[in-house]
């Protein structure tokens, strides 16, 4: 049943309704709940825009003497383009800043909202199918008929509670009606709702003349990028890669609309520039993606095993969050490397640096992605005695959160027992309805060859390919991108074993001992010197590097040996990677991730902390409301909120090597909950339970005078705060 309402128990249970059933049988059926939208989808239009609106359209909105802006409020016009573009456009949403619209607003724009209830007759109609069919099912096991009665009997006192009782007001969200999406949208004429840069949970409202002529340049003014085309040649291309895809089951769908382009301006930066997207949730491509992205993640798993056998003494660079940077930090701090005698003191320039690939995404040539993955993928069937990977695809049963589910896909390397298709079959489909594929290498590269060649994206009438890069919009370019730079680190340390010092014979003459001595010595240099990298991570496209004065003039990999090397250099050419700037922070402390590694020599030693590094706290985001946690209030179920608490307190306690900013960072979480309207003595008793079953935590300081009574030196944070977070709110 699904319907708006709560059944009360005792409907269920009433003697009008047991006695339609056979005796000493009771039924409780289960109860299924309809989801509303969520805010996300009410409110943003950038989707919208992209799909519908024509091309003539956008250049009049680009080419327009003017724009909304001038009449908006000074205090959400960016300073520098003074075109509209915040966070909090409250005074231009119905009923200004304590309206409902702006109540919603300020929530997470990932969860949904309640509606208004619907008319009793609707959720009659819609529930009676599901009645009939659970009572059809119940009734196998009895004498025809025996449930005929129970399901008219139970909609006759669903009504009469309908009628009996007004709409149920268990929660204080407040109801978000038609009316008020209505209203929403005509306040917003004119203007793009979309999600800031970073934070995907806040609502961001941006001029549409500066978001379409962002968008519109970032795709015709990059021909090495995207290449202008016409649906013919869309569809002619989609055509020729489903003949090559044919013997495996694939096809693009060239019915489905293609991925549309999508931008998040960074209004914090000055001028404000955009970061761009490709979005769809099903495109021409999406099944075929499905299935690369199974493979890519078994051979990600296959990797680490290469790498950890063919690279004994180097950890993989590749990390999946901060505890990757923490572990390495540890090993850092217990090797104690000697401080440089210029770097003694203790505002010392810190020896980490922090890397960004610039634009990784949109660099990346096609050629060298199919050679890297081509030679990555042959080594994990290498390595795992296979020809060949069997991919698993089947449709899971319907839900309440999925009525139409999607397709799943399970990629693992073929073993002796498992099934292999017949020689010269790829493809078999089972009685239970699942697809097994057979994925050779020529298979692998054919897959990751038509989805290079036909990523084509569509935004306001205009439609363009995309000729350099990891295809956009799809589920496996993060995998594409990850495994390609993988591949260029694992070439470059595999040079530690091509120069191993190599034993003399006993017969060598002198001469040929002394030159092969000399080039033992060389060989050695060139080992120490890569040991210097172990000290390195990466996540996606950010590298963290720790005391190695050779990346720099390795980073690049050319033709050649690097100038003044004998070993070749790291990434391709084509990749930037500029450092980090940032002018706001003092040089011993790097940020990477959400970590700010600080540099803090002790006795002549190296040694680094972390705290906390939270982009909120920068100046650049002073005016930029970003969205953290849901309200208490929200429709969100009461165990999930129950646990924001303890997973940031265990978020924390993870990644935070400095125990003062420890005690502030939970002081400002409790204070922040409770701007969310969570309870602070549930807050206080959450986090002495934490301190109690983690004696562990921060053991050494915990045991001194100091910080014995570490919970106290919290309250006294929390009671600081308050009264500064209470002024930066008004």
């Amino acid at each position: 049943m699904r319907h708006g309402f709560y059944t009360p128990s005792t409907l269920l249970r009433s003697p009008d309704l047991l006695s339609t059933l056979p005796v000493g049988t009771s039924y409780a059926p289960p109860i299924f709940f309809t989801k509303a939208l969520p805010l996300h989808v009410a409110f943003c239009n950038y989707a919208s825009f992209a799909r519908n609106t024509t091309l003539a359209e956008l250049m009049a909105i680009i080419n327009a003497p003017s724009c909304a802006c001038a009449a908006a409020p000074a205090d959400c016009r960016h300073p520098s383009t003074q075109h509209v573009m915040t966070t909090s456009p409250y005074e231009l949403l119905p009923g200004g800043r304590e309206g409902h619209i702006a109540f919603h607003w300020d929530s997470d724009a990932r969860f949904r909202f309640h509606p208004p209830a619907p008319p009793q007759n609707t959720v009659l109609a819609a529930m009676a199918p599901h009645v009939d069919r659970h009572a059809y099912h119940q009734s196998k096991n009895f004498p025809p008929g025996a449930f005929d009665a129970w399901p008219p009997k139970f909609l006759e006192l669903m009504e009469r509670y309908f009628t009996d009782h007004d709409p149920p007001t268990h929660f204080h969200w407040h109801l978000l009606s038609p009316t008020d999406i209505c209203a929403f949208k005509v306040a917003v004429r004119g203007y793009i709702v979309t999600v800031t840069d970073k934070s995907s949970a806040t609502f961001q409202l941006v001029c549409v003349q500066f978001y379409a002529r962002q968008c519109y340049l970032d795709l015709t003014t990059h021909p090495l990028y995207y290449s202008p085309v016409v649906r013919a040649h869309r569809d002619a291309v989609y055509q020729a890669h489903n003949l090559r895809l044919q013997h495996l089951g694939l096809r693009y769908d060239a019915a489905c609309r293609d991925a549309y382009y999508a931008g998040t301006i960074k209004m914090h930066k000055d001028p404000p520039s955009t970061r761009f997207l490709a979005c769809s949730q099903n495109c021409p491509s999406t099944e075929i993606s499905h299935c690369l992205t199974a493979v890519l993640r078994a051979v990600t798993k296959s990797f680490s095993k290469v790498w950890a056998a063919e690279l004994p003494d180097f950890p993989m660079w590749l990390i999946d969050n901060s505890s990757g940077v923490i572990s390495m930090l540890h090993a850092f701090n217990a090797a104690q490397f000697p401080v440089n005698p210029a770097a003694a003191h203790a505002a010392a320039p810190s020896p980490a640096v922090a890397r960004d690939f610039s634009r990784l995404y949109t660099n990346l040539p096609h050629d060298k992605i199919r050679a890297a993955l081509h030679a990555l993928f042959a080594k994990c069937l290498a390595a795992e005695g296979t020809t060949h990977l069997l991919v698993t695809s089947w449709l899971p049963k319907p839900t309440t959160d999925t009525p139409v589910p999607q397709v799943h896909y399970k990629a693992q390397f073929a073993r002796r027992t498992d099934y292999t298709p017949s020689v010269g079959s790829r493809y078999r489909e089972h009685q239970s309805g699942d697809i097994t594929r057979k994925i050779t290498l020529d298979d692998f590269d054919a897959l990751l060859d038509t989805l290079l060649d036909a990523t084509f994206i569509e935004f306001a009438g205009l439609l363009v390919q995309q000729i350099c890069g990891t295809p956009m919009g799809i589920s496996p370019a993060p995998f594409i991108a990850n495994l390609f730079l993988a591949w260029y680190e694992f070439e470059f340390l595999q040079q530690y074993n091509t120069f191993a010092p190599v034993d003399i014979p006993d017969d060598s003459t002198a001469d040929e001992r002394t030159a092969q001595e000399a080039q033992n010595d060389r060989n050695r240099a060139v080992r120490r010197l890569l040991r210097e990298f172990i000290w390195t991570r990466r996540y996606l496209d950010d590298l963290l590097s720790l005391r190695n004065p050779h990346l720099e003039p390795l980073l690049k990999r050319g033709v050649g040996p690097a100038p003044g090397h004998v070993i070749h250099g790291l990434y391709p050419e084509e990749l930037d990677i500029p450092v980090q700037q940032h002018p706001h922070l003092p040089d011993s402390d790097v940020p990477f991730l959400d970590v700010l590694i600080c540099f803090v020599p002790v006795d002549g030693v190296c040694r680094f902390t972390t705290r906390l590094y939270d982009k909120r706290y920068q100046p650049a985001f002073l005016h930029v409301r970003l969205s953290r946690f849901i309200h208490s209030s929200s429709n969100v179920n009461e165990a999930a909120k129950r646990t924001i608490f303890i997973s940031q307190f265990r978020r924390l306690q993870r990644i935070i090597l400095d125990i003062d900013n420890f005690i502030f960072e939970i002081a400002d979480l409790i204070v922040t909950l409770m701007e969310r309207g969570y309870l602070r003595p549930q807050l206080l008793r959450q986090c002495a339970d934490q301190l109690f079953f983690l004696p562990q935590l921060f053991l050494v300081q915990r045991r001194t005078p100091a910080y014995r009574n570490i919970m106290d030196l919290i309250r006294g944070a929390v009671q600081d705060l308050l009264p500064r977070k209470r002024r930066h709110s008004s």
